[in-house]
């Protein structure tokens, strides 16, 4: 019996966070790094639904910044807010960065929807759901440079956090500045605010905790993810 749509989903987003949990399961010393990675970006069908409410609201946030209405969407919140927006006026890379960080979460998605109609399409049931033809989906629908443009991408976005933590001081602001506060709780602006920056904190913390090697972390990681796509492509040159 085939499987439905919601089915293959779930199994192709719980593959690839397997995939990449094991890929790094030998980095003890940039675990938190890892982790970070696992959560935030390839989260298990689990955790995502706040995945996907996070790029959601990152989307909408960044249309308001981009707007110069922030302070009016945050409401009575803009008074605790303040260290943040006065960051973010002087980070003027964060739209960008933000940006292509929902464009990566897009792309993310249509490549794993090519994957789930390819799947229904062959009438895959879950027992056809093995590692062997997950990668037969994945060269089915999408090709060697668009996943190589794709990892790149991630790795660089990635990088963004790398230079921020470089630069010292607004790390740590970042860090100390980033408020709970369950009364604006009803504020979508705000609760897309706290999951953002949630993240970002993570982030921050991870790769500030590894200051000495975040930048060898980052080319390996490059170099591991791109090997993980030539192999799955060089694999179906041997069926």
């Amino acid at each position: 019996m085939a499987a439905d749509r919601d089915a293959i989903r779930k199994w192709i987003v719980n593959h690839q966070h397997a995939l990449v949990v094991q890929r790094y399961e030998d980095i003890h010393e940039g675990q938190e790094i890892v982790d970070f990675f696992a959560k935030y970006l390839y989260p298990s069908f689990e955790d995502r639904d706040e995945y996907v409410a996070r790029n959601e609201f990152i989307r909408r946030i960044l249309g308001i910044y981009r707007r110069g209405k922030l302070r009016k969407e945050l409401g009575p919140a803009v008074v605790i807010y303040a260290p943040m927006i006065w960051l973010a006026d002087r980070m003027a890379d964060l739209p960008d960065y933000l940006g292509r960080a929902v464009a990566l979460y897009d792309q993310a998605e249509e490549l794993d929807g090519r994957m789930v109609e390819y799947a229904a399409a062959q009438g895959a049931g879950e027992a056809d759901l093995t590692p062997q033809f997950y990668e037969q989906a994945f060269r089915a629908t999408s090709t060697l440079a668009e996943r190589e443009a794709q990892v790149n991408e991630v790795v660089d976005v990635g990088g963004y956090a790398v230079s921020v933590v470089e630069r010292g001081g607004i790390a740590n602001l970042i860090l100390r500045y980033v408020p709970r506060v369950p009364v604006f709780v009803t504020n979508p602006t705000v609760r897309g605010l706290n999951a953002a920056l949630t993240m970002v904190q993570a982030g921050f913390r991870a790769f500030r905790n590894q200051a000495g090697r975040i930048h060898e972390l980052k080319d390996m990681t490059r170099r591991r993810e791109l090997e993980a796509v030539r192999r799955i492509f060089a694999n179906g040159n041997t069926e």
